[in-house]
C-alpha cells in the first residue's frame, strides 16, 4: 500500500509540471524546491530623454528564471542595422525588470524604429514588436555677442565652431563648450539618468533638463580630468586663468564686463552687464551629485577649473544674475558644471 501511495504522487508530481504551460520544473542545488521556467517576456517602454541627436530606449523584461541577454535595435527603418547593450544586459529571476539603452549620434528631425530582443541558450530568442520615436530638429545656439568686438574662432573634435576672444595675454572661448567626444576621438557618454549620474565616477556630460543647447553641456568633473576636454591645443581654464583675467578687467564690476547683456538667457534684473570683454558669460546652472537634477540655469553661471583643493572637491568659479562680482569655491566632482576652454600659451 506504501508503495502504491508513492507510486501515485509521483505520477501526480510528473503531471502538475507537464501541465504548465510553455514551462519546466527543476529543483534547486539542495534537491528541496521546485523552481519553474517560462518562455521569456519582452516589450517595449515609451522612449525618453529625445533630443536632437540623442533618445533612451526603454524596455520591461521577464525572464521567468532563465538567463536572458538584453538589446535593443534600431534604424531609420524595419531593416534595424544597429545593436546597442541594455542595462541591465543580463536579466535573471522571476519578476519584471526594467531596462534601458542611451542612443547618440542620432540624426536630427529623423524617424527611428526600434524594439527590444532578448536572447539566452534555453529559449528562442524574443523579439518586442516595432516602436517608433522622431528626433527634434536641429537648434543652433542664439547668443548675443558683443558686435563691437573682432572674435576667432575653433572648433571642437565633434565639428561645433565656437567664437574665441582676446582678453589680456588669454585667448578663452567666448562660449560653453558642448563637445560629446574628447579630443582622442573617445565618445563620452550622455547621461540623462539623474540616480547614474549622481553615483557616475568616470567621464559624462549632459545637457541642462537633456534638452538645453545654448548653455553648452554640464560636464562632471571626471571629463576635466581627462585632460582631453578642450580641442587639441586648448585646455580647462585653470585657477591662474581666472586670476588673471580678473586681474586684467580690475574691476568690482567684474562679472558685469563678463555676462552676456540683456535677459536672452540671464534672468532679470542682470542690470548694468555690458559683455565689454566679449567673454559671453552664460547662466548654464548645474546639476548636482546627490540626486542628479538640474538647478540654477538663468541664474547662475559655473565654471570648472582644472585645480582642485583636495582629493575629493574640486574647483570652480561663478558668476550670478543678481551681483557684480565672481565667487569662488569648491565641490564635488559629480557636480554638472559649463567649462569654458582656454588657448595654450
Amino acid at each position: 500500500m506504501k508503495k502504491l501511495f508513492k507510486t501515485g504522487f509521483g505520477i501526480l508530481a510528473g503531471l502538475a509540471c507537464f501541465l504548465l504551460l510553455m514551462s519546466s520544473c527543476k529543483k534547486d542545488g539542495n534537491d528541496s524546491t521546485i523552481i519553474t521556467t517560462s518562455t521569456p517576456t519582452a516589450a517595449n517602454n515609451a522612449t525618453t530623454y529625445v533630443g536632437e541627436t540623442w533618445a533612451t530606449l526603454n524596455g520591461i523584461v521577464n525572464a521567468y528564471n532563465n538567463t536572458a541577454i538584453i538589446s535593443f535595435e534600431y534604424d531609420t527603418s524595419t531593416a534595424y542595422s544597429n545593436s546597442v547593450t541594455a542595462v541591465p544586459d543580463i536579466v535573471t529571476g522571476s519578476s519584471s525588470t526594467l531596462v534601458y539603452a542611451n542612443l547618440t549620434k542620432l540624426l536630427p528631425s529623423t524617424t527611428y524604429y526600434y524594439r527590444i530582443v532578448a536572447e539566452g541558450s534555453s529559449f528562442d530568442t524574443v523579439i518586442g514588436a516595432d516602436s517608433t520615436f522622431t528626433t527634434d530638429a536641429l537648434t543652433e545656439p542664439v547668443i548675443d555677442f558683443n558686435p563691437d568686438i573682432t572674435y576667432g574662432s575653433v572648433s571642437d573634435n565633434d565639428g561645433h565652431a565656437y567664437k574665441t576672444v582676446q582678453i589680456g595675454d588669454l585667448t578663452w572661448m567666448a562660449e560653453n563648450l558642448r563637445t560629446t567626444l574628447l579630443n582622442n576621438g573617445t565618445e563620452l557618454p550622455n547621461l540623462c539618468q539623474g540616480t547614474k549620474w549622481a553615483i557616475m565616477s568616470d567621464p559624462a556630460y549632459c545637457r541642462f533638463n537633456n534638452d538645453s543647447v545654448s548653455y553648452g553641456m554640464l560636464y562632471n568633473r571626471y571629463a576635466v580630468n581627462s585632460g582631453k576636454l578642450c580641442p587639441a591645443g586648448w585646455h580647462v581654464s585653470t585657477g591662474d586663468d581666472w586670476s588673471k583675467l580678473i586681474a586684467y578687467i580690475g574691476s568690482d564690476t567684474v562679472g558685469f564686463k563678463l555676462k552676456e547683456s540683456g535677459t536672452l538667457h540671464w534672468e532679470s534684473p542682470n542690470t548694468e552687464a555690458t559683455n565689454e570683454t566679449g567673454f559671453t558669460a552664460l547662466p548654464g546652472g548645474y546639476r548636482n551629485n546627490v540626486a542628479g537634477t538640474f538647478n540654477n540655469a538663468g541664474k547662475i553661471g559655473y565654471f570648472w577649473t582644472s585645480a582642485g583643493y583636495n582629493t575629493v572637491d574640486a574647483e570652480y568659479y561663478m558668476l550670478s544674475y543678481n551681483f557684480s562680482h565672481i565667487d569662488h569655491s569648491s565641490t564635488g566632482k559629480s557636480v554638472g558644471f559649463s567649462v569654458r576652454c582656454v588657448k595654450d600659451n
